[in-house]
């Protein structure tokens, strides 16, 4: 049943997945009226086990405008430090979950989920000694919840 994946592709699928909080829905998280953004000094991409933003100096307040190009008065009502801290707790959390990526990778195609159940069904295999149970047994062990 099915072929596996090749690593680079497995990777390549879970950092393409991986996505951590928001910069600015933390912030929004912290302040409901929060405005504005943020400029970043290098690429805040963040990968499993590799975060983007890592010290507070990886970003800068940016104001918002308004329709008419004003400037918005605004001052955060919380540190860049809290909402460094919020953020990592956010990636963090995203990234005690990266088991659910590599299972949705390695997991057989749809229809070949199907037709091994198809032919279970057809044999009386419905126990623990069915393909499409095996097959689905063998992903689970190989990427356990952490």
């Amino acid at each position: 049943m099915g072929i596996r994946n090749t690593d680079e592709t497995i990777a390549l699928s879970k950092d393409v997945s991986f996505m951590p909080p928001d910069l600015s829905d933390v912030a929004l998280s912290l302040d409901p009226n929060f405005v504005g953004g943020w400029k970043f000094e290098k690429d805040p991409d963040s990968f499993p086990g590799k975060p983007g933003i890592t010290s507070v100096d990886d970003f800068e307040y940016n104001p918002g405008y308004n329709d008419a190009g004003e400037l918005i008065d605004y001052t955060m009502p919380f540190t860049k430090a809290e909402l460094l801290a919020k953020w990592q707790e956010g990636y963090n959390d995203v990234n005690s979950k990266t088991y659910k990526l590599d299972r949705e990778v390695e997991y057989p195609q749809l229809g070949e989920q199907l037709d091994a159940l198809f032919h279970d069904i057809d044999e009386g295999k419905l126990d623990k000694t069915g393909s499409f149970y095996t097959l689905l047994k063998e992903v689970k062990d190989t990427y356990p919840k952490a």
